[in-house]
């Protein structure tokens, strides 16, 4: 079932969807696939990865799961331990030689924090602390044909 997001920010109330996330991360993948970037709003504090190289993952308690799942997803924001703190430009996807998916952040704190301004956030770190994205209407129906 998919329910709109229920936090302060969402002005636009059942507008905002929801998505169960296997279906928000294929949706954002095509939209990257796509060449469309997004803007991302998440969490960036409870697991400390911000303050690293540049490249974010998961500790503590979900450090160890194989991948993220909507169960626990939602436990942390019923538990508020992902919180809808702070939006950057997610400008695509990487992986590193093991194969691990990285999605590309571009921050405008400067080019002394992350790589050049780049945070790359693990699949699992992004699956678990991502509050919302917003991508253009084509990025997810793919390009309208425009006619005459």
């Amino acid at each position: 079932m998919i329910e709109y997001l229920d936090v302060t920010a969402n002005w636009r109330n059942k507008e905002y969807l929801n998505l169960p996330v296997e279906q928000f991360i294929e949706t954002i993948d095509k939209a990257i696939n796509l060449g469309f970037s997004l803007a991302w709003d998440g969490d960036i504090g409870p697991d400390g990865g911000f303050k690293d190289n540049g490249y974010v993952t998961l500790k503590g308690e979900y450090e160890t799961l194989a991948k993220i799942t909507q169960k626990e997803r939602q436990s942390a924001f019923n538990r508020q331990t992902t919180q809808d703190e702070y939006n950057m430009h997610l400008v695509g996807v990487t992986y590193d030689s093991s194969g691990e998916k990285f999605y590309i952040l571009k921050n405008t704190w400067g080019s002394n924090r992350g790589i050049d301004e780049l945070w790359y956030l693990s699949e699992n770190y992004f699956r678990l602390r991502t509050i919302s994205v917003t991508v253009h209407r084509d990025g997810i129906y793919g390009p309208k044909t425009i006619t005459n």
